[in-house]
């Protein structure tokens, strides 16, 4: 969405190609929809069976299915003069030539509503997929099932023990210094893969381990020799040395040098951060840490630091990228196994329909798929389309190609960059580029006018606030120039305010100081001695109720 992008005309815009209607918060879109609904069944006459509505979820499918046929007999009722005109239908009847006309067609929309075609993307695959069936191997009697992970996690944890039959001590040793290279956080990184079915995963760059491997115990043997026979002595030396700078060798600071030169000796894969502290230590490092006039304190030993640091660090690197590529590794591991797995318990998950359904059409059943969803369907409209992927969009564009087929697609490519429920912003913005016509909703029917003033002056002090230039901020406007605010002791709240967390700590100390923070403001503004206050456009407002607060977190974890 940019700045020049036309407001959506709901009345008056062309029913027909490929249409994009970028959507800010609260901005309206199923009101959008409801009435595009309304003037497809009686400018098109389209019947409710011709009109394809999609959708991501079960529970939006269940509720734009209640809104779209509550808009139908309130616009039948206006009709009938049976209630008081609404603005929205009033302009959309009055582009007719023949009220009469318009009525009988909504009544008889209402009697067949049943026969609407709202779906969600995986509900409308699995119709097609079992009406043709038998011509594309589709099995109908496989059970659909929501969570694969109690097939997947068996079929993860074999192939890691498959590997890790395969991996060096020294390679073991790292990798069980790693959180995100557990069993349950690898769970984790191949199911994100399993989801994408449609990237092309490319692993790193790696070359083999054993040289490097070889230096390290070459390296390590040596300094280990020279610690037994003169570490002692070395020790006392640097620690009396007076031509050190105190500011990296104070005798505490030399301690903790020491011991961390014999851990990583010892144990060098679970210290590795250990490293920048020993490196004190190595010949290259004391020599630029003794003040002129001094001579540096020089032996074999310190030279044997620095050499089986270096080799340490570039193992360390070498690891690091062999680990990067063991998601990898099990992903191409367990592909096709899952697939046997699920086709002889006779399952199939959610993305096996959009992806069955992309081979099909794809396979050479995919002409008479097309053809008959083309005599079928007269128009789609598309809504949370930033919940798209690659493979959705291709079927999307096959059943209805453009620039011939009449698609109206709803989203907001911002929520597309949070990647929810398998989004691909780069699959949006190609969707984008296919559109003939493209419109903004920027009138907001949530928030009022001191809640967009201040989020507009947020997001538009950046030029590129959300990083992608194909995605740029549109300002919205309040619908009512009143609004829902809130009164503290007789006083407007700011509708906006950041709190900044002291510097210098640590992850965990941040958020549980956040977790503090909201704790005891809550706790503040529920306190009767604050007199806080929701206040609507047309009353006098109630008391703030905990209801009324809602705590945003990134995981499930953190909100426990």
């Amino acid at each position: 969405m940019s700045e020049h992008t036309p407001e959506f005309p709901l009345v008056t815009a062309p029913l027909e190609g490929w249409n994009l209607i970028e959507a800010n918060a609260g901005t309206g879109k199923t009101y959008s929809l409801t009435g595009l609904y309304l003037r497809l069944l009686l400018e098109r006459e389209f019947d409710p069976e011709e009109i394809l509505v999609v959708t991501f979820t079960r529970a939006a499918t269940s509720e734009l299915k209640t809104r779209l046929l509550a808009r139908l007999r309130q616009a039948g009722a206006m009709l009938r003069a049976a209630v008081p005109p609404d603005p929205l239908i009033d302009a959309i009847v009055g582009r007719l030539s023949d009220r009469e006309a318009a009525t009988r067609r909504l009544e008889r929309a209402i009697r067949v509503f049943d026969l609407a075609q709202v779906h969600t993307i995986h509900g409308f695959c699995q119709q097609l997929l079992n009406e043709f069936s038998f011509a594309v191997g589709f099995d109908p009697e496989r059970e659909l099932i929501e969570d694969e992970n109690t097939i997947i996690d068996p079929l993860i944890r074999r192939r890691w023990r498959c590997l890790g039959e395969t991996f060096s001590a020294g390679f073991a040793a790292y990798l069980a210094g790693q959180r995100a290279l557990q069993p349950g956080a690898m769970s984790t990184t191949v199911r994100r893969l399993l989801d994408k079915p449609y990237a092309t995963l490319v692993g790193p760059q790696t070359g083999p381990l054993k040289g490097l491997e070889e230096d390290f115990k070459l390296s390590h043997d040596a300094l280990w020799r020279r610690w037994r026979e003169h570490a002692s002595r070395l020790r006392e030396r640097l620690a009396t040395h007076r031509g050190l700078n105190q500011r990296a060798y104070k005798p505490l600071q030399v301690e903790a040098q020491w011991q961390a030169t014999e851990t990583l000796l010892t144990d060098p894969w679970r210290h590795l951060k250990l490293i920048p502290v020993a490196a004190r230590l190595g010949q290259g490092a004391l020599i630029d840490g003794t003040k002129q006039g001094f001579e540096a304190p020089s032996d074999p030993l310190f030279e044997s630091i620095e050499d089986y640091l270096a080799v340490l660090e570039r193992l360390k690197l070498g690891y690091q990228a062999a680990a990067r590529g063991l998601p990898l590794a099990v992903h191409r591991g367990i592909v096709e196994a899952l697939d046997r797995r699920k086709r002889r318990q006779s399952v199939i998950t959610y993305r096996d329909l959009i992806t069955e359904m992309d081979g099909a059409l794809k396979g050479p059943s995919g002409a008479a798929i097309r053809t008959a969803v083309g005599g079928r369907y007269r128009v789609a409209l598309v809504d949370e389309f930033q919940d798209t992927d690659p493979i959705q969009f291709d079927v999307l564009r096959a059943l209805f190609a453009p620039p011939a087929a009449t698609v109206f697609l709803v989203g907001d490519p911002k929520q597309s960059l949070y990647g929810f429920r398998g989004a691909d912003v780069h699959t949006y913005l190609n969707a984008r580029d296919a559109t003939q016509r493209a419109y903004s909703l920027t009138r907001d029917w949530r928030a009022g006018p001191p809640l967009l003033a201040a989020l507009n002056c947020l997001f538009g002090a950046r030029q590129r606030p959300f990083v992608l230039p194909q995605i740029g901020f549109s300002p919205s406007t309040a619908a009512s120039p009143a609004g829902v605010r809130l009164e503290i002791d007789g006083s407007e709240a700011a509708p906006l305010v950041a709190w900044a967390l002291p510097a210098g700590r640590s992850k965990p100390a941040l958020r549980a100081a956040a977790a503090e923070a909201a704790a005891a403001e809550i706790e503040r503004l529920l306190n009767p001695a604050q007199r806080a206050r929701i206040i609507g456009p047309d009353d006098e407002g109630r008391a703030l109720r905990a209801a009324d607060i809602a705590v945003l977190v990134r995981k499930h974890d953190q909100a426990a």
